[in-house]
């Protein structure tokens, strides 16, 4: 009987086991690629494949709606756009040439502490969309040559695009683990080669690549965020619901 039970236990969990692999996969072909340790056409082959088992495994976790993905904010904090030149940005050769394919969303923060001098308190970053995480990086240093710190990649199997929050001071998601717009990924911070400098302003690097293919191609959101909800309310409404709850 008990093997019989650790039999039926085993079948249980081996969906979430095998999501879990893939995320895994996805992160430690990323980290390959981020350090230059794996040629460019070898890298995009491995990524399609594990691409396309990421939408067959979680196809499901898609969802409409974005959310403005640093909490308190808007729009206005990104500097109308202006700051994103996605032209000649490749993903598979690790970007060596640091082109800016993102949005870098400013925060108050005049004396650099990752608090905000407005609330006092630190800054949360939401997801911009629904989806589910594939990469983190966590624990960094200021010896690390990572530009992006403590990031979160996460994919979004509706729009199969790849949604990466970067600079963060500290990380509350897991690989494999599901979100939808507006959930907490961690709070805002300084860390990365460049960001942590004293001429860089505290804020988010936020980019979307869309897989294209397989090309990874720079996706502007800009006209997402500011048409994007309030990640405040977003997770304003979470709150009270889980407090209603008995």
């Amino acid at each position: 009987m008990k093997r019989i039970a650790l039999f039926l236990v085993t079948l249980l969990f081996l969906p979430s086991l095998a999501s879990a692999g893939v995320c895994n996969d996805w992160n430690a072909l990323y980290q390959r690629i981020r350090d230059y340790r794996i040629k460019p056409a070898v890298a995009q082959q491995e990524f399609v494949k594990l691409h396309r088992q990421l939408q067959r495994e979680f196809a499901a976790a898609g969802a409409r709606g974005r959310v403005f993905p640093v909490v308190g904010y808007d729009a206005a904090s990104g500097e109308k756009g202006r700051n994103y030149h996605g032209k000649g940005y490749r993903f598979f050769t690790g970007n060596p040439n640091g082109i800016h394919a993102a949005h870098d969303l400013f925060i108050h923060d005049v004396d650099q502490d990752s608090i905000d001098d407005g609330s006092g308190t630190p800054v949360t970053v939401a997801a911009f969309s629904a989806g589910v995480v594939v990469g983190v990086n966590t624990g960094w240093e200021e010896t690390s040559a990572v530009r992006g710190g403590n990031y979160v990649w996460v994919f979004d199997p509706l729009t199969s695009r790849y949604n990466y929050y970067a600079h963060l001071q500290r990380i509350d998601v897991r690989l494999g683990q599901t979100v939808k717009a507006g959930d907490s990924l961690g709070i805002l911070g300084r860390t990365g080669k460049n960001a942590i400098m004293p001429r860089s302003p505290t804020h988010l690097h936020f980019m979307v690549l869309a897989f294209d293919g397989g090309r990874m191609t720079p996706h502007n959101p800009w006209q997402e965020l500011v048409s994007a909800r309030s990640a405040e309310n977003q997770l304003s409404a979470v709150s009270s619901q889980l407090s209603a709850k008995p």
